[in-house]
């Protein structure tokens, strides 16, 4: 029996604190654009903040309220809490405002109906009370496809605003680029000074045709002893965007204010020796055209030059509230033939938005003269020094010829006993003098190839071979080519290698030529891949072509003395 009356009270407690949870609103049916309160009262003890989530599938919470009122009566204190929530209709039709949960409780759910808003249009009357006007304008609404239309938002305010919610315009099938931070000024409208905020939107429409433009919304509290929230939106808009004009003959549409081209190398020079590099910068810039719609230029290799393009880079600035748009391209030339090179001109059609006309903007094209690689100087030295040393040889020969011939008594009259011991003493002086200047020039010769003394030679071979293979193994693209033409000098130590294409010039393995290749592309950043090195170093470790350490290899000069 006492669990019945006890279970009995637990239902009556809780029927007592469902109904003192109560929910209300100041209107059932309003316009869409018009804001309404939602009202809910709590008598209870419960405690609790109400969860606004479920709202925001219909409604846009512009602002919230909450007041307490304590009162004691007949000795007992009570106390209530209210919230004042301010909606704003996101759609027309009969729409439910869900079961608010306040701690452990839930308000009931209710509905309202929202038609369609009636016409703008207001009277100047009205428009002098408003405290916040909100205006959007185009430049143009029937702009090309891509060309840049300017949508101007501009807030008058005359009142202390709190909890302000700005909603930027939105369209779509086109590009929406804010232009700056925007600009603060006073003004007078309709009889009134208001304090301005304006700021202004580039619009790139993508698609010719209609494009209807979501105009901006405002959400505020007015400040005040009851502060009243206030819902604003621009008018709406819409562009009729034309279509490419049919007599335009360039192959990318880039319709601007103004286009220029400009370029800048890392060399002032006409002449460059084969095998050198050539940087060079390409700065395409547009006024009224953002960088994401500028053309891509290309840039292709030939049989004189091979050309090694970076990833463009992209940026757009503002000046005096203009878009700027600007694509810089940096190219690596590598001249791979002598003779008259010529670097192609650039030329971009584009279309003057200003004048209604179609103009090119031009880069001219660069002749250079490509010197023959000087790499065959080490080479012209050793044989004059091999003429040098036959001639030594040919020296020491007529030297033992005269000796020999001197034996002959019937050729040669017999001169006086002393002079003939003087002329003696001479040939062995000549000889001595013959073998010493050929020892020193073969000295002299192994100094010019980096022919080291064996043990010296391979201390230095086992320490690029190791270096190389270590780069390659540990995909280390920059180590892996300094170790490469260290490598080079090895296997032609006549030679002069100052970059890839130096050593790929004389390599007779296609694979070897393949992945010499990828390591340059990695080296200019060409498509931005990683490199992996262990390729390479399977073939560079197979490679026997011209070692210079292999026995088979004829020496640059025989031994003048064979003791």
């Amino acid at each position: 029996m006492k669990k019945l009356i006890f279970a009995a009270i637990i239902v009556l407690y809780s029927s007592i604190i469902q109904a003192e949870l109560s929910v209300q609103v100041d209107a059932t049916n309003v316009q869409k654009g018009e804001t309404f309160h939602l009202i809910i009262t709590n008598d209870s003890a419960t405690t609790g903040i109400p969860d606004l989530t479920p709202l925001q599938t219909n409604f846009t919470i512009v602002g919230t309220q909450r007041s307490t009122n304590y009162s004691v009566i007949n000795g007992k204190a009570t106390s209530s809490n209210q919230w004042i929530i301010a909606l704003l209709p996101k759609k027309t039709g009969n729409l439910t405002i869900p079961a608010i949960q306040v701690g452990q409780e839930h308000t009931p759910a209710k509905t309202i109906e929202v038609t369609k808003s009636q016409t703008n249009a207001t009277s100047t009357d009205a428009v002098k009370q408003q405290d916040v006007i909100l205006k959007a304008e185009l430049s143009n609404n029937t702009p090309y496809v891509n060309e840049q239309v300017i949508y101007t938002v501009k807030l008058y305010n005359s009142r202390r605003l709190l909890d302000v919610n700005y909603q930027g315009p939105q369209v779509d099938d086109a590009l929406l680029i804010p232009l700056g931070d925007g600009r603060r000024y006073q003004a007078a409208e309709n009889g009134r000074i208001y304090a301005v905020e304006e700021q202004q939107y580039a619009i790139f429409p993508q698609k010719s045709g209609e494009i209807k433009i979501t105009p901006p919304s405002f959400n505020a509290l007015i400040y005040d002893s009851m502060p009243e929230p206030v819902h604003i939106q621009a008018a709406a808009s819409q562009l009729k965007v034309k279509s490419v004009p049919l007599n335009f003959q360039g192959k990318n549409w880039l319709p601007a204010k103004q286009v220029n081209l400009a370029e800048k190398y890392d060399q002032t020079l006409t002449s460059i020796e084969q095998g050198n590099t050539l940087r060079r910068t390409v700065t395409l810039q547009a006024i009224g055209t953002p960088a994401q719609l500028l053309p891509n230029l290309t840039f292709t290799s030939n049989d004189k030059f091979s050309v090694y393009p970076e990833k463009p880079i992209e940026k757009n600035s503002f000046r005096q509230f203009e878009l700027i748009g600007t694509t810089t391209f940096n190219i690596t030339y590598i001249l791979n033939k002598p003779g008259k090179v010529t670097i192609p001109a650039i030329q971009i059609p584009w279309f003057n938005i200003v004048t209604n006309k179609e103009e090119v903007a031009t880069l001219p094209a660069l002749t250079l003269n490509v010197i023959a690689s000087t790499n065959n100087t080490s080479t012209n030295a050793n044989i004059t020094a091999n003429k040098k040393v036959d001639q030594n040889n040919d020296t020491s020969q007529e030297v033992a010829s005269i000796t020999k011939n001197s034996n002959h008594a019937s050729d040669i009259k017999p001169p006086l006993v002393t002079l003939k011991s003087k002329v003696t003493n001479n040939i062995a002086w000549w000889l001595a003098s013959g073998f010493a200047l050929a020892w020193l020039i073969t000295l002299l010769l192994w100094w010019k190839q980096g022919s080291q003394l064996p043990f010296v030679k391979a201390t230095r071979r086992k320490k690029i071979i190791a270096q190389l293979k270590q780069a390659c193994l540990t995909n280390q693209p920059e180590l892996a080519r300094i170790a490469l033409l260290n490598w080079a000098h090895l296997q032609w130590p006549n030679r002069v290698f100052l970059t890839l294409a130096d050593v790929n010039r004389l390599v007779n393995d296609r694979a070897l030529k393949h992945e010499i290749n990828e390591l340059s592309k990695v080296l200019y950043h060409i498509n931005q891949h990683t490199w992996q090195g262990e390729r390479l170093w399977k073939i560079i470790s197979n490679y026997k072509a011209n070692d210079p350490t292999s026995k088979s290899k004829v020496r640059p000069l025989k031994p003048l003395n064979p003791l």
